[in-house]
């Protein structure tokens, strides 16, 4: 059961950052709860449209605001998109109220606060909000629900929202607020959205995808860059490993956009296992070596963005990729090792005199210039630090190709 307080992975999050939950309630702190209220309660699971929702609204049915809710948190954005997915007919979350008088036909809100005020907002008679960032229904943004409702194109949309239902779960019969306070956390608790990769190991089910997982898994160097000892459970370090994989067998593929660079990356490599298998398997262990070649080269500061102020101290996917790529090449790792001194000495040249490449290493930089920009750059420059020829991608119209 998915909840509102978890939050989407997004792809510029550093690895290895820890967020601490300061002050935050236990189990623990929530006393007089006995098997004997669980055997009480009654569950009804039911469906109530949108339309029945706004009706419950409008009668005050529905208390949004019971004392361990959160304030409307939801940017425009997130709201417009639950709005879509509503119109698409797409599955979302269950709300989960508690009868708090049954006479009255009164509820409290557990699960979907942000759901319902978003529903209460975009109905709002004064106004609401307009849709923005609308994806599958991109010619709606910029509309609110009243254009809508009175533009003959599209009033269809509201016909559509109105009739939608929302499984929606009754808790009746509950003994105290404790009772309701340990389903909240619990909901919470459990409220942890797939992570890209996570997602992306569930829609691209195959041997590389198999390999990918159980490599990185057991791979010291890579679980190394996350802090971690053993697999981790957001599949951070298996992305790290399909990442790299990507870039070096694939990166004329890129078009700027990563996660369908990966999501392609993986559903072709899938179907390569059988011809590519020992290629693959190869390139993996190159990874290892390739974070320990850095890390000879770099010591403590090895994967991290450098600024006029010195070394950042989070762990760069950006400059990550660069460097793998590179050190993963025997000629290139053999010759760089002699040369350490140097080779960190221009990158850190590089980071602050090129403002171009300093640009291309922000974590959210995924643009296909960028990319061709951080990879061409950096391979120049290792090309004549170490005075080798090699390889260098490089931006040829719409496509990230080699010489």
């Amino acid at each position: 059961m998915a909840s509102e307080q978890g939050e989407v992975v997004e792809e510029s999050a550093m690895l290895g950052e820890e967020i601490e939950s300061i002050g935050q309630e236990e189990d623990s702190d929530l006393e007089g709860i006995s098997e004997f209220d669980f055997t009480e309660t009654a569950l009804a699971p039911t469906d109530w449209t949108v339309e029945t929702i706004l009706s419950q609204l409008k009668d005050t049915a529905l208390d949004l605001n019971p004392d361990f809710q959160r304030r409307d948190a939801w940017t425009v954005p997130r709201k417009s998109k639950f709005i879509e997915s509503l119109m698409l007919g797409l599955p979302v979350p269950q709300l989960v109220l508690a009868e708090e008088d049954p006479d009255d036909a009164t509820y409290i809100v557990i699960d979907g606060k942000q759901r319902l005020l978003t529903l209460e907002r975009f109905f709002d008679s004064s106004g609401g909000f307009k849709l923005t960032g609308l994806t599958a229904l991109e010619h709606l943004n910029g509309y609110t629900c009243a254009e809508l409702t009175d533009d003959p194109a599209n009033k269809k949309y509201i016909r559509r929202l109105k009739n939608r239902t929302i499984r929606t779960v009754v808790i009746r019969k509950w003994p105290s607020k404790s009772f309701l306070h340990l389903v909240f956390h619990r909901l919470n608790q459990q409220a942890l959205p797939l992570s890209p990769q996570e997602l992306r190991q569930a829609l691209s089910p195959g041997e590389f995808t198999t390999f990918a997982d159980r490599y990185a898994a057991g791979s010291k160097q890579i679980n190394s860059l996350l802090g971690i000892t053993k697999a981790d459970f957001r599949m951070r370090d298996v992305e790290l490993l399909v990442r790299f994989i990507a870039f070096k067998f694939l990166i004329p593929n890129y078009s700027g956009n990563l996660k369908k660079f990966l999501d392609d990356t993986c559903d072709q490599l899938n179907s390569e296992w059988g011809e590519r298998r020992e290629e693959i398997e190869a390139a993996a262990a190159s990874c290892d070596a390739a974070i320990a070649i850095t890390r000879e080269i770099f010591e403590g500061d090895a994967f991290h963005r450098f600024s006029p102020t010195g070394y950042e101290k989070r762990f760069n996917r950006t400059v990550f990729d660069i460097m793998a790529f590179y050190f993963s090449q025997p000629e290139i790792a053999e010759v760089a090792l002699s040369k350490r001194v140097a080779i960190k000495r221009e990158f850190e040249e590089l980071s602050t005199s090129n403002l171009e490449f300093a640009e291309s290493l922000k974590s959210t930089t995924k643009t296909l210039d960028a990319t061709s920009r951080r990879f061409g750059v950096w391979g120049q420059a290792l090309a004549d630090v170490l005075d080798l020829k090699f390889a260098i991608p490089q931006l040829n119209g719409k496509r990230i190709t080699y010489p």
